[in-house]
């Protein structure tokens, strides 16, 4: 098995190579997404807000 540090593929229809083209596109942008989400900052406020508003996770990605 290959370790992968992306939940990606934990995600409802995306296998690999769906994966693979993401993060290959706007690989840098997600890894920033994830590092915001993990602190205090004004993409987790953002986040936080579209949350309470009522928005799902995906939707609410800064």
């Amino acid at each position: 098995m290959v370790a992968r540090s992306s939940t990606l593929m934990d995600l409802h229809g995306i296998g690999p190579s769906g994966a693979a083209r993401l993060l290959a596109d706007v690989g840098t942008l997600h890894i920033m997404a994830v590092v915001q989400l993990r602190n205090r900052t004004e993409g987790r406020a953002y986040f936080d807000a579209k949350k309470a508003a009522g928005k799902a996770s995906m939707e609410a990605m800064p």
